[in-house]
């Protein structure tokens, strides 16, 4: 046990030395690095400034419209040309500059209901980025711990094959001094040859996890990072609240798959009320003022120029449109019957997969606690066994299956280790993650 101890502190040296030169990360550092790295959260945004200047539209409903106009017409022939003479009727050249201005009075909700519909679309899209902001955060966190597993994995491996190297110099000391057969050699050096097999695979998973990390956070590919976070901690509430507060959840946030159904629902109502509006009549006034030339071929540009000046109210009333606005309006309602009840679907759904995720968590909590105690007597085997077979009281094939069943036990404590941030950063995103997120 004690040489299990002394190549355990030499392991963790070399790493410790190798790792001087490699970036560090913690949990915190790698969640800070989602604002930046993830495009989604751009588009999200994107999104959001169009939804906005869609609300902006819409209120412009209310607003008066202005018109300039200038045109010119050269008159071939006219039947009035010998009739009217100076009159304006049959001149042969006309300017007409004009402007005309029109004030919506009342649109009996028009412009209201389109305004509502574009303000759904603004909270839809505030929701999505919630929604992506949340899901890159318990993306990258996952990824986080996956590496750190994949790191343990490999020190758990290293530990193991170091353990091998012992006992084949053990083995073959035995052999030197005719107190060992061969073939306890061979067997010795297939099982270190075993390890190393072993070995180079963890690697390559580790290798693979980190460079997934490194893809997230937008870190060079060639940089290497060293996680200084460990597996196992009792700082899983402020990892989360730091998770919280990066993907822009509230303490009381509602949950966005809920938030996001009722969101579709007022804009179905909000159609609905927008088809209604076209079919009823609109009061708006307006005013035109124009200035009429008609120059002679001679005098091109003359100073004579003539105002035209109105103004008006209008009231116009759709009378029929073919029955496509009553069939519209039916196909409208049918959508909002069908978003209401996606909405109680998704309610219903959200409250299962809360039960399901404290279930996992408690799962994997307790499979943690049990590892923890199984790594504890692995361990304890694992030194008597190393003590019986120095003395030569047992064979090297016991010792092998007590480190077999220590590294297995290692290994599944570091995946229950993980299975807990995990499931801990789940139930405390819920709110900002689509159902289905996190799942097997």
């Amino acid at each position: 046990m004690i040489r299990f101890a002394l190549s355990f502190a030499l392991v963790a040296a070399v790493a410790t030395q190798a790792a001087a030169d490699d970036r560090t990360l913690s949990i915190d550092d790698a969640i800070g690095r989602v604002e930046a790295a993830a495009a989604g959260i751009t588009a999200a945004r994107e999104g959001l400034d169009g939804a906005s200047a869609r609300v902006a539209a819409a209120r412009a409903g209310r607003l008066p419209t202005a018109t300039a106009s200038a045109s010119y017409q050269r008159t071939l022939l006219s039947e009035y040309a010998d009739v009217f003479g100076d009159l304006p009727f049959g001149q042969a050249n006309a300017w007409r500059l004009g402007v005309n201005v029109t004030q919506p009075i009342y649109d009996f909700g028009r412009t209201s209901s389109a305004v509502a519909v574009a303000q759904a679309g603004v909270e839809a899209a505030r929701l999505g980025i919630t929604s992506v902001r949340a899901q890159i955060v318990y993306a990258v966190a996952q990824a986080y711990w996956d590496a750190a597993l994949a790191v343990r994995a490999v020190e758990i491996g290293q530990e193991g094959l170091t353990s091998a190297d012992e006992a084949l110099q053990q083995v073959q000391l035995a052999f030197s001094q005719q107190s060992a057969a061969e073939f306890d050699v061979v067997r010795a050096q297939v099982a270190r040859d075993n390890q190393a097999t072993g070995l180079i695979q963890l690697e390559a998973q580790r290798d693979i996890a980190m460079a997934y990390l490194a893809r997230l956070i937008d870190a060079p590919l060639d940089e290497r990072l060293a996680l200084t976070t460990p597996l196992e901690g009792d700082d899983g509430a402020a990892i989360s609240a730091t998770a919280r507060d990066r993907a822009g959840l509230a303490p009381d946030q509602p949950s966005v798959a809920v938030a996001s159904a009722a969101a579709e629902v007022r804009l179905r109502e909000a159609t609905v009320r927008q088809l209604r509006s076209q079919v009823m009549p609109s009061l708006a006034a307006s005013t035109d003022f124009g200035l009429v030339n008609y120059p002679d071929d001679i005098h091109p540009f003359n100073t004579d120029w003539r105002a035209n000046w109105t103004i008006g109210v209008g009231f116009s009333v759709p009378l029929f449109d073919g029955f496509r606005s009553r069939e519209t309006s039916r196909a409208l309602r049918r959508d909002v019957a069908a978003a209401r009840a996606r909405m109680s679907d998704v309610q219903e759904s959200v409250a299962v997969e809360a039960r399901v995720i404290d279930a996992r968590l408690a799962a994997a909590t307790a499979t943690w606690e049990q590892a923890r105690r199984t790594v504890e007597q692995a361990q304890r085997a694992f030194a008597i066994a190393e003590l019986r077979f120095a003395q030569g009281a047992s064979t090297h094939l016991e010792l092998v299956d007590a480190r077999t069943q220590l590294q297995q036990a290692e290994l599944n404590r570091a995946r229950s280790a993980r299975d807990v941030r995990v499931a801990t950063l789940r139930r405390d995103l819920q709110a900002g993650l689509p159902l289905g997120a996190g799942g097997p």
